[in-house]
């Protein structure tokens, strides 16, 4: 499982560089240099087709990170969803927060498709994509695009959160016990818990109550 945790503030900067790729898309530009320092780049927007990229320089940018070193970077969407979800990140009550990454199956294409949840826009949740479809999506050409989240939420495989406290918690597959009095009783590690935040601190309970 990763280390890296990623603060609200920073998902908030990946919303709002994903949000500048696409209305400068929508303006007519061809490029866009986001981030700062080491972590600048440029984004082309006319090109479709390169979807994993298009997400992995968003974070990027946004996180502070150089070209290239994001932890879930990939060479297709399959391949980055398929990290997302072995590292615990998958949301699996079905709810949709910005900052998400949405992975989709798109027709008989082998290599899926990974596309920004940025919130709802004029009413209507909106998905930042870079896509080589025509047919879908503000401007209704290939490449970095606003598209609501409607369009595609039939196709949706999955969707992926980073933002620090949703990632499910790794339970031991050992059984543990403490002697309570005179007996022996099993104990767990308390629901929440992390002891990587909480200072190298292990918190256990009963089992059971």
């Amino acid at each position: 499982m990763s280390d890296r945790v990623y603060t609200g503030g920073e998902i908030g900067k990946v919303v709002a560089n994903a949000l500048a790729a696409a209305r400068a898309s929508q303006q007519g530009e061809t490029r866009i240099t986001l981030g700062e320092g080491a972590a600048k780049q440029q984004l082309n927007l006319l090109v479709g087709g390169y979807c994993a990229r298009f997400v992995r320089q968003v974070y990027e940018t946004a996180c502070g990170l150089r070209p290239g070193t994001w932890e879930f970077q990939a060479s297709d969407a399959k391949a980055m969803t398929a990290k997302l979800a072995s590292n615990g990140h998958r949301v699996m009550d079905g709810s949709l927060q910005p900052g998400d990454i949405v992975g989709i199956h798109l027709g008989s294409g082998q290599y899926g498709h990974v596309a920004i949840y940025v919130g709802k826009i004029g009413g209507k949740d909106t998905i930042a994509e870079n896509t080589s479809s025509k047919a879908r999506g503000n401007p209704q050409r290939a490449g970095t695009k606003l598209t609501p989240y409607s369009d595609i939420s039939h196709r949706v495989t999955g969707v992926y959160r980073l933002v620090k406290g949703t990632r499910p918690a790794k339970w031991p597959s050992f059984r543990s016990f403490m002697l309570v009095g005179r007996e022996w009783k099993e104990i767990e590690l308390v629901p929440g818990g992390d002891h990587r935040l909480d200072s190298g601190k292990v918190f256990w309970k009963l089992k059971d109550e």
